[in-house]
């Protein structure tokens, strides 16, 4: 941040970056999932998903594990920044109310939770 006159920081740019970041995470995020479902249905069948049967078999973490993989990692991580992004606007906004500021720390701490790790758990859970 770059410093003001009288030494304080720069005031965060406002609601509107954190409602825009909120807004473009999921969008992104569920564009890129369903254009991988669609390019990489054939690698979702071997690993035993169905959308009509099995739903939710490897799906939408397994797209990680597809061919086009580096696609859904990069979804998860900037879907997860821009979550980071809503959490700390909603935080600066709400601060200004007083507590109770659980919200946006308990939203800032679920922004980790969105990065995958198919190095840990391979198809169907089983342990790599």
């Amino acid at each position: 941040m770059s410093p003001r006159r009288g030494g304080g920081r720069a005031p965060w740019p406002g609601p509107r970056l954190a409602a825009v970041a909120g807004l473009i995470g999921p969008l992104y995020l569920g564009g890129t999932i369903v254009t991988l479902t669609l390019r990489q249905g054939a690698f979702l069948r071997a690993l035993g998903w169905d959308p009509l049967r099995a739903p939710t078999v490897d799906w939408p973490s397994g797209l990680a594990l597809s061919p086009e993989g580096g696609w859904m990692i990069a979804a998860f991580l900037i879907s997860g920044g821009l979550l980071a992004i809503l959490a700390v606007g909603l935080h600066h906004h709400l601060a200004r109310s007083g507590p109770p500021l659980w919200g946006p720390r308990m939203l800032g701490r679920a922004c980790p939770a969105s990065a995958p790790s198919p190095s840990l758990v391979g198809p169907a859970g089983r342990r790599a």
